[in-house]
C-alpha cells in the first residue's frame, strides 16, 4: 500500500524530492556550521557519508526497478541515518545550547517529510529513545528542556498529521479528478508555453497518433499543414478566443481537417495557452454531401422550370405553324391551291415565318446560356456606332411586335463610337427592351445612352409593373422572372 493519497508517479516523485533535497539541505549544512560555529566539532567525510545515501538513493531510483519499488524504505532510512548523525555530532560538542536548538529543527523539518502513521511513529519512538540516551550519556541535559521540548513537537506533528494527510486527499482526489476530466473528454486538449507542448490528452493523442511522451515539447505549428503555419502563429500572436478552422498533418502524414479553441491564462509567473481540437472531416463531408444534394434538389428544380416554360414557349409557334400548314396541305388535298387568294397564301407564309424565327430565338438563347455556362461565349471585337445600333434594335423589336404601340423614345448624341462586339451588345439591348415592351404596361420607353469617362452607358426606364426589391437579384439567374403572368411569354434567359 503506498503512504501517499496520490499516483505511483506522483509519489514517486514526492519521495525523490525529498531524497535531492534532504541530502542538499544536509550538505550546505555543513558550510554553515563550519561559519557560525568554528569551535565545534564537525566533521566533513561522516556527513559526506550520509549526503551520499541520499543522494545516491535518489540517483539509483532513476536508473534502478528495485530502488524505484522501495523509495519509501530507504527515504525513511535516510532520514533516520541523518537523525543518527546530528545526534551523534550533538553528543560529541556537549550540552551546547545551538545543538538543542539544531536537533529541534531537525526533528520538526523530519516530522514534516513523513507522511505516513506508521513512519511517523516509528520515527516518534526513534527519536525519543535517542533522546533518553542522549540524557544518560550527558546529564547536564537533564536540567534543560531538551527532553520536554523533543516530546511536545513529536506529538504535536502526530496530531497534525492527520489534517495534513486530509489536505493531501482532498489536493490528490481535486488532482485525480482533473486528470480523468482532462483525458476523458472527446476533444483533443492540449497545453503550451511559447508554442511548446508541456501536456496533452489522450483524445489528442489518438487524434494525431503520437505517444504522450512524442507530443510533450514539440513546437505546436509541427501539427499544422505548412500552408496554414502562419494563420496559426498569427493567431497565437494575438492571443485569439475566436474558434477557427485549420488543417492538421497526423503522425503517418495523412491531413485532418479540425476546428481550433484556444485561450491564455497564466501559471504561476508563466503564460499559458490552453488549447482544444475538434475532428471536423465528418461535420465537413456532410457539409459538402448536403450541400451537393441542396444543389442537385435545385438543378432539378430548374431543370423542371426549364422544361415547363419551354415547352409553352415551343408549344405555341409550334401549333401556329401545325394549324397553318394543315389549312394548306387541306387546299392542296382539295386542289384548290390554285383558286387559294394570293393574300392569305402571303399571310399563312409570313406567319410561318415569324414563327420560325421564333423558334430559333429560343433555341440561340439556350445555347447561348450553355456557352456561357461553360465558359466558350467569345466576343469578337470590333469598332462601332452604338447609337446606330440602338436605332436599329428599336426599328427591329417595334418592326415585329403587334401588341406594342407606345413609342420608344431614344435620348441618345447624334453617335457614339467604341469598340465591342456588336452582335452581343445588340442582343443584350433587345433583351433589355423587349422586357420593357413586356412589362411596360403599352407606355413609352426611354432608352439613354451617354458617354461616361472611358465607358459608354445604356438605360432602358419603362413605367409599367416594376420589379419588387426582394426580385431584383433573382431575376438574373437562368429561367427566373419577376412575375408568373401567364400572358406574358419568355424564358427566362434574357437578364
Amino acid at each position: 500500500m503506498r503512504a501517499l493519497p496520490f499516483s505511483e508517479d506522483r509519489e514517486l516523485f514526492v519521495y525523490r524530492t525529498q531524497l535531492l533535497l534532504g541530502g542538499t539541505i544536509y550538505l550546505l549544512w555543513w558550510f554553515v556550521v563550519e561559519a557560525l560555529l568554528r569551535e565545534t566539532y564537525n566533521p566533513f567525510p561522516s556527513r559526506l557519508a550520509v549526503v551520499v545515501f541520499f543522494l545516491g538513493s535518489w540517483g539509483l531510483s532513476h536508473v534502478s526497478a528495485w530502488t524505484k519499488r522501495h523509495i519509501r524504505i530507504l527515504a525513511n532510512i535516510a532520514l533516520w541515518l541523518l537523525t543518527l548523525h546530528y545526534y551523534y555530532l550533538f553528543y560529541r560538542n556537549g550540552a551546547d545550547g545551538n545543538w538543542i536548538i539544531g536537533s529541534y529543527i531537525t526533528v520538526m523539518a523530519i516530522n514534516l517529510c513523513l507522511i505516513s502513521h506508521l513512519d511517523l511513529l516509528l520515527y516518534s519512538i526513534f527519536v525519543t529513545l535517542l533522546s533518553a540516551s542522549m540524557l544518560a550519556l550527558v546529564p547536564e541535559l537533564t536540567s534543560s528542556v531538551f527532553l520536554p521540548g523533543l516530546v511536545t513537537i513529536v506529538l504535536q506533528a502526530n496530531i497534525g498529521l492527520r489534517s495534513r494527510l486530509k489536505a493531501l486527499k482532498e489536493l490528490a482526489a481535486s488532482t485525480e479528478q482533473f486528470r480523468l476530466l482532462f483525458h476523458a473528454t472527446f476533444e483533443g486538449v492540449l497545453v503550451h508555453e511559447n508554442r511548446r507542448i508541456v501536456n496533452a490528452n489522450k483524445a489528442l493523442e489518438e487524434m494525431f497518433g503520437f505517444s504522450h511522451e512524442e507530443l510533450i515539447g514539440r513546437d505546436i505549428l509541427d501539427f499544422v499543414h505548412p500552408d496554414q503555419q502562419s494563420i496559426a502563429a498569427e493567431r497565437i500572436k494575438r492571443a485569439d478566443v475566436i474558434p477557427y478552422e485549420l488543417l492538421g498533418v497526423k503522425k503517418d502524414g495523412s491531413v485532418i481537417e479540425m476546428e481550433v479553441r484556444a485561450k491564455n491564462f497564466t501559471q504561476g509567473k508563466n503564460p499559458i495557452r490552453l488549447v482544444t481540437v475538434q475532428r471536423i472531416d465528418d461535420r465537413k463531408k456532410a457539409e459538402r454531401e448536403r450541400l451537393l444534394a441542396q444543389t442537385m434538389a435545385e438543378n432539378v428544380q430548374l431543370r423542371d422550370e426549364f422544361i415547363s416554360i419551354a415547352s409553352h414557349e415551343l408549344k405555341t409557334p409550334l401549333t401556329s405553324l401545325k394549324l397553318r400548314t394543315d389549312m394548306i396541305a387541306r387546299e392542296i388535298r382539295r386542289d384548290q391551291l390554285e383558286t387559294y387568294p394570293a393574300t392569305k397564301v402571303t399571310s399563312f407564309l409570313s406567319l410561318i415565318s415569324k414563327q420560325t424565327s421564333r423558334l430559333t430565338e429560343l433555341v440561340e438563347s439556350m445555347l447561348d446560356v450553355s456557352r456561357i455556362t461553360t465558359g466558350r461565349l467569345t466576343l469578337e471585337r470590333k469598332p462601332f456606332d452604338l447609337v446606330a445600333l440602338a436605332r436599329e434594335a428599336i426599328a427591329l423589336l417595334q418592326g415585329l411586335s403587334e401588341t406594342f404601340a407606345a413609342p420608344i423614345r431614344l435620348h441618345a448624341p447624334d453617335s457614339l463610337f467604341l469598340s465591342g462586339d456588336a452582335f452581343r451588345l445588340s442582343q443584350a439591348l433587345e433583351n433589355l427592351l423587349t422586357n420593357a415592351m413586356k412589362y411596360g404596361n403599352n407606355k413609352p420607353i426611354d432608352l439613354t445612352i451617354f458617354r461616361e469617362g472611358k465607358n459608354a452607358v445604356i438605360s432602358v426606364q419603362d413605367y409599367g409593373l416594376g420589379i419588387a426589391p426582394e426580385h431584383r437579384e433573382r431575376i438574373f439567374e437562368r429561367f427566373e422572372r419577376a412575375i408568373s403572368a401567364k400572358n406574358i411569354s419568355g424564358l427566362g434567359l434574357g437578364l
